[in-house]
């Protein structure tokens, strides 16, 4: 079943907003066809074999930490929006912040987290958005995980004007 998976899925979007949306909706997609597969969930289970039993907060932190430190951030192709499955990343090792999230947000979903994808824009007077971070959820709270920073889990980007929660 998975081979049949494209390894990249390139696809022709809208600019602005909608075309945010539409890169957003791929991911999620993304992420809900690899969340099951077994090299997610065998990376998942390795890295949460580290945490004492329902310690929801210790996953998070190992998986974010696994991501900011072991998958180099490399932008995508000139002019191109790419969306590398989590198996590539996972295989190459590198990505950018929707690559990175996307293989996040897959580890954690193999894990039973919750997740959502944060839009955001940087640029005075609500410019495009031009980032992508991570949120889950613990206990009631919402999370931030920065995945290009090494940032601690809960650290959200600094000087965002704008953002746009999608829920996976």
């Amino acid at each position: 079943m998975r081979g049949a998976l494209p390894v990249h899925t390139l696809r022709a979007i809208p600019g602005g907003d909608g075309g945010t949306l539409a890169t957003l909706k791929a991911m999620r997609s993304i992420v809900r066809t690899w969340r099951t597969a077994p090299e997610v969930l065998q990376k998942a289970t390795e890295l949460a074999r580290r945490c004492p039993s329902k310690h929801y907060v210790c996953e998070a932190r190992l998986l974010l930490a696994f991501v900011q430190r072991d998958i180099r951030y490399q932008q995508d192709v000139a002019e191109v929006e790419t969306l590398r499955t989590p198996e590539l990343v996972l295989r190459e090792r590198v990505g950018d912040c929707d690559d990175k999230v996307t293989l996040l947000a897959s580890l954690l979903q193999a894990l039973g987290h919750p997740v959502a994808f944060v839009a955001v824009a940087f640029a005075e007077s609500g410019g495009p958005f031009s980032h992508v971070f991570l949120e889950t959820r613990l206990g009631p709270d919402w999370v931030a995980a920065e995945t290009t920073e090494p940032w601690a889990l809960g650290v959200a980007p600094p000087g965002i004007t704008r953002a746009f929660r999608f829920y996976v």
